[in-house]
């Protein structure tokens, strides 16, 4: 038979949990815990945070994500951006503009790519990649690449490609 002071030892070593209520009327786990797991409340304040303002958490979880390769392929098509000034050339596109200034890549991009981006609705990423598949496929074939061949080869909107080849043989990149 157990004696008392083993009972009470045994109550001793257990850890107590205390809860709280949060603004959502749910329990969670209070800081002060003496079993020292957290995670629960880290899942609400991100929670939280992320409902305030989404566009903080993305620069966290998304410039995690390498790019080098991408920036180096670019890089590597050496193309002239003293004709992307030119005046005569005008990106309009249906619905609101979009700032992806939090997204990662903008920074790489030139002033006009930017804006562009912005005005098309098209991430800074995906604006890379079609620029580069475009720009080497048009080297590789030359005078027989057409824009449907663009809109094939690219995994956006046909009519975002469209847009995006007018802009590129504007700049006579393509």
């Amino acid at each position: 038979m157990e004696s008392d002071t083993d009972s009470q030892n045994s109550f001793d070593s257990q850890e107590t949990i205390t809860y709280k209520v949060d603004r959502y009327k749910r329990k969670i786990k209070n800081p002060q815990t003496t079993n020292g797991d957290n995670g629960a409340i880290a899942r609400v304040v991100i929670y939280e945070e992320y409902m305030r303002n989404p566009a903080s958490l993305r620069n966290v979880f998304h410039e995690t994500r390498p790019y080098p390769e991408l920036i180096k392929k670019v890089r590597s098509l050496n193309l002239d951006y003293s004709t992307i000034l030119m005046p005569n050339i005008r990106v309009t596109w249906k619905g609101g503009v979009k700032d992806y200034s939090n997204y990662p890549l903008y920074n790489y991009l030139h002033i006009c790519e930017r804006e562009m981006c912005n005005i098309m609705r098209l991430t800074p990423q995906k604006y890379l990649q079609c620029l580069y598949t475009i720009v080497t496929t048009f080297r590789e074939l030359k005078d027989t690449f057409k824009r449907s061949q663009a809109k094939k080869i690219c995994d956006i909107d046909v009519n975002k490609i469209s847009v995006l080849y007018e802009v590129l043989e504007g700049f006579g990149w393509v």
